[in-house]
């Protein structure tokens, strides 16, 4: 089934919201309206068409015909493009004077886009040509600055096309990372909701909310996704845009983005040569340790938490200098001294029945999200991602350095109990 802009607006009118993109279709033949759809939404002038080889070939060259009237100048990457901020600087130098940046991608490019046109002020359109992650509708962007990965203020886009010929031709690994990606709804939330539980940091149970019927149709089908089956590629598309309306919302990538990703961020950070592989896959894989954690972790429960504190020796040991510095203090920025430290532990002892029950509410059993990356013929397991497992094991016992978040990851660390 195709979604358009109404499909989108009906589901956030169930939660009383408005939404904030000007336009949405997810559907075949979309690349063929571009010149159309532009003119539509009021943009004129110049435009960057902005591109990496793989997506040029897919989507890119298309488009550029069929703007062919348009003033339009194009910018394409070679193979291997990271997010770093490098290139953020060089599509603003090629955007000067332009009035639309039209980004033909998924994560890389959306992200690369999405910073640059935010710095530039001006609007940018996104081509989406996979099912990738669920980056496309939020407010941010991941972008690669002395050697890690910070998530970076950006803008939504004007508008999110995807054509479904363009989509169910994707590389199988890419529809995975779009499902990896997808997978963490359950672990973020729970991470989340426990730094909310434990210190009154903000927390909305909306833009889960926004998630739950379309999330159930693609975890009960996805074997169909490794058939390139195009209402199941139509559907995780649409959940995987609704996840960044929820950021949106949320007013950053909580929502999405918790311990799991921490891992994923802590590889990147402690094994730069490890085989490439995708963001989403990456996620797949770190959702499922933090799933078996989390559930490991209240059944040991109730917790006495000692103070935490920065050890500075620590950072300095595991990652360089400058980047050191910098997660030390995202790290203190969560740390407790000693009388809160006694506070949580006396509010666990008094609320462990109450506390638990909230958290386990949010939960899925990790063993349904491993069926649903087996079903797809995803990636489940590090060692499938060429990761070794003492790599894995020291990036997850230190993945907790890295940002100002407070997770399961801590209270492993606190606790001395990794399961």
């Amino acid at each position: 089934m195709p979604y358009t802009k109404h499909d989108f607006e009906t589901i956030l009118k169930q939660a009383g919201l408005p939404l904030p993109v000007a336009d949405i279709q997810i559907a075949p033949g979309v690349c063929n309206d571009v010149a159309k759809n532009i003119e539509r939404l009021g943009i004129s002038g110049d435009i960057l068409l902005v591109a990496d080889m793989h997506t040029f070939n897919a989507a890119g060259r298309g488009l550029m015909d069929r703007l062919r009237d348009q003033e339009l100048r194009h910018l394409v990457f070679p193979e291997g493009l990271k997010p770093d901020v490098q290139y953020v600087t060089q599509i603003q130098e090629e955007a000067q004077n332009c009035r639309l940046i039209l980004a033909v991608g998924s994560g890389t490019i959306n992200d690369l886009c999405k910073r640059a046109s935010y710095q530039l002020d001006i609007p940018y359109i996104i081509y989406g040509t996979a099912p990738s992650m669920n980056g496309y509708a939020s407010a941010n962007a991941s972008i690669i600055e002395h050697n890690l990965k910070h998530t970076l203020p950006a803008h939504l886009p004007t508008a999110i096309y995807m054509d479904t010929e363009v989509l169910t031709n994707a590389p199988m690994r890419l529809i995975h990372s779009g499902l990896g990606d997808s997978l963490c709804r359950t672990t973020a939330q729970t991470d989340w909701l426990l730094s909310h539980l434990l210190f009154n940091t903000p927390y909305s149970a909306v833009p889960f909310q926004l998630l739950m019927e379309t999330e159930s149709r693609v975890f009960s089908r996805a074997e169909t996704l490794a058939q390139r089956d195009t209402r199941a590629i139509e559907d995780l598309s649409a959940l995987l845009i609704l996840s960044g309306l929820g950021m949106f919302f949320a007013g950053g990538s909580q929502p999405a983005s918790q311990g799991e990703h921490l891992i994923a961020h802590a590889i990147e950070a402690f094994f730069p040569a490890l085989p490439e592989t995708y963001h989403g896959e990456q996620i797949g894989v770190t959702t499922l340790f933090m799933s078996r954690l989390q559930h490991h972790l209240l059944d040991a429960g109730p917790w006495a938490l000692p103070p935490y504190q920065a050890d500075t020796r620590l950072f300095e040991r595991l990652l360089p200098a400058e980047t050191a510095k910098h997660c030390q203090m995202e790290f203190q920025e969560k740390a407790y001294d000693s009388q809160e430290s006694a506070a949580v532990t006396q509010y666990l002892q008094e609320n462990w029945v109450d506390f638990r029950h909230q958290l386990q509410k949010t939960m899925l059993p990790t063993s349904t999200l491993e069926n649903v990356l087996k079903a797809a013929c995803a990636p489940a397991t590090p060692e499938a991602l060429g990761w070794k497992a003492e790599d894995f094991h020291h990036a997850c016992r230190h993945a907790m350095l890295l940002r100002n978040r407070f997770t399961f990851l801590d209270i492993a660390r606190l606790t001395e109990n990794w399961g």
